[in-house]
């Protein structure tokens, strides 16, 4: 029964081989074309034999390809260094992403790339209900191969060793190469003065992300996927959920060659999703008290400016160069309080929407591209109408002469309505000089 499954699968290997030539010969009209023809097709089919291809995939391809779960050659296209085929011993914390999370028998093929067939050889499926392969058997080393690929059980349970030790992979002394790349692990605290060092080579883990391509492929293209997706922009059919993966980049290995590099890599075209892993982006908020600019946080920041309004006023009153030198200090704070202010007004459009508590005069001010924004048409209205400068400006004036009476309380009604509309004119005039 197995020798005639994997006899069948060779003689569909030797027919896609010789289709090309068949349709080839159908056409031709010389003799000479037609008997060339001939020759190369029975060539071919003398190499897919049962026997012949069997003997040339053992003592051959078994030799020229490896069978790993993390390649080489995944790090760099030239690399010759040894590939792993890592088997979990369920010794590994499954709190680490790697590939021993994967239940899937999944095995890459890499070296020379005319020697591929044998990968396909080996994925033969026995037991389509229990979608066995004829790896599993071979690395479970199963009773029911014998005399599978030989008539000859001597010469059969020698193919078989032979495959075995292909798919097995393993490595008795492990060599890397120079364009591998290479990490020197510190083994102790005086690894330095020692020269005390681990040196690990990482290997590109074909298995892994293999699995991840095709949950993507399936995520991204399944039926269901697509049919939603469709769905959403038609009426009177039941809306579905579908999935959109954003941001995701692809790395290509192979160039036009992908079988180069090796099976699984050939069977993605030679694409390699990588998968967006920014930190989140952070922006210091407001705090749920804040409902304000005009706070003691931007008092700090005009404090010198301040410090220069305080000596104005301990100063003789009613001088001309004192009255000139409050006028000068009060522009500079809302020069100040203005630049400030343009900080906010560069933050994205709508930013405001989440500071419920906050001042909505301010709102209009500090996140004036809000009202550009779908949705936002109330909040574009009152913006329009820029009552909300006054509202402002008198915040800013009120501002002043709160830190006015907090740091001269003997003299706190002296700084009437008059000072305050005097510094809500200024602010208001180079708010709309800026504006």
């Amino acid at each position: 029964m197995f020798q005639t499954k994997l006899t069948q699968n060779i003689k569909k290997q030797c027919s896609k081989r010789t289709e090309p030539l068949v349709k080839k010969r159908e056409k031709a009209t010389s003799a000479t074309e037609i008997a060339e023809l001939d020759k190369q097709i029975t060539e071919i089919e003398r190499k897919y034999e049962f026997s012949t291809w069997i003997d040339n995939a053992a003592n051959k391809m078994a030799k020229q390809l490896t069978f790993p779960t993390h390649i080489s050659k995944g790090d760099h296209p030239d690399s010759k260094g040894d590939n792993v085929n890592f088997r979990n011993q369920n010794t590994i914390s499954h709190s680490f992403v790697g590939s021993h999370l994967i239940a899937e028998s999944i095995l890459d093929a890499t070296g020379n790339a005319a020697a591929l067939p044998l990968a396909a050889f080996f994925n033969i499926v026995i037991d389509e209900e229990k979608n066995i392969l004829l790896r599993d058997l071979l690395l479970e080393d199963s009773p029911l191969l014998k005399g599978a690929f030989a008539d000859d059980e001597e010469l059969s349970e020698q193919y078989k060793q032979q495959f075995q030790q292909a798919l097995l992979g393993e490595i008795k002394q492990p060599t890397t190469y120079e364009k591998n790349k290479q990490l020197l692990w510190p083994n102790n605290d005086q690894a330095i003065k020692n020269d005390d060092y681990t040196c690990i080579v990482p290997l590109y883990p074909a298995k892994l992300t293999h699995f991840i391509y095709n949950k993507i492929q399936t995520i991204r293209y399944s039926e269901e996927n697509k049919t939603a997706r469709e769905n959403r922009k038609k009426e009177n059919v039941t809306q579905q959920r579908y999935t959109s993966i954003n941001n995701l980049a692809i790395k290509k290995q192979g160039g036009t060659k992908p079988q180069n590099i090796s099976l699984l890599n050939s069977k993605q075209g030679g694409k390699h999703y990588l998968l967006p892993s920014l930190p989140p982006i952070f922006s210091a908020p407001y705090t749920s008290t804040t409902n304000t600019i005009f706070n003691n946080d931007l008092y700090w920041q005009c404090k010198p400016l301040f410090q220069g309004l305080f000596e104005v006023v301990l100063a003789e009153k009613n001088i001309y160069p004192e009255r000139d030198k409050r006028k000068e200090v009060i522009n500079q704070i809302v020069e100040v309080v203005l630049s400030i202010a343009e900080l906010y007004q560069q933050r994205d459009a709508g930013w405001s929407k989440d500071y419920q508590h906050f001042n909505q005069d301010q709102k209009y001010w500090l996140d004036p591209k809000r009202a550009d924004l779908e949705g936002e048409e109330n909040f574009k209205e009152k913006f329009e109408k820029e009552n909300w400068q006054n509202q402002v400006a008198k915040q800013f004036a009120g501002w002043v002469n709160f830190h006015l009476q907090k740091r001269f309380p003997e003299i706190a009604q002296d700084f009437s309505t008059a000072e305050a509309n005097e510094w809500r004119r200024v602010f208001k005039r180079i708010l709309r000089r800026k504006g």
